[in-house]
């Protein structure tokens, strides 16, 4: 098996009622595989110990728990979700602007992390 570099296009926008949708693509994956993809509390993709766990500070539950893609023949997964309570504003309550967007490996092979990418505002 060819190893492949898993990437891809992410769009993230505030929207009405405290809430943010992030649309794209995940490109480089498994054949019909599904796995999680999440925001993280760290600031940095350098270092494996600073990117932390799931970012939810003030909420009772995680809500990325639930967030997956499931990818197509080519190894590609669509994303569109619309995640309350969060937003790209800084210094805004939980605003992800900064923090780090982690793509994690099917169960199948283990939930390891396969891609991270810090998440960089543009027109704020």
């Amino acid at each position: 098996m060819v190893a492949t570099m898993v990437g891809g296009t992410l769009l993230l926008q505030d929207g009405p009622y405290d809430s943010l949708r992030i649309t794209g693509l995940i490109t480089g994956l498994r054949p019909g595989a599904r796995g999680g993809w999440h925001i993280h509390t760290g600031f940095t993709c350098d270092d494996a110990d600073l990117v932390g766990g799931h970012y939810y500070d003030g909420l009772s539950e995680d809500p990325w728990n639930v967030v997956t893609y499931t990818s197509d023949p080519a190894g590609v997964a669509a994303v569109d979700v619309t995640m309350m309570d969060f937003t790209m504003e800084p210094n805004y309550e939980r605003s992800i602007a900064g923090r780090v967007f982690v793509v994690h490996l099917s169960s199948a092979q283990g939930s390891a992390r396969a891609a991270c990418g810090v998440i960089e505002p543009h027109g704020i």
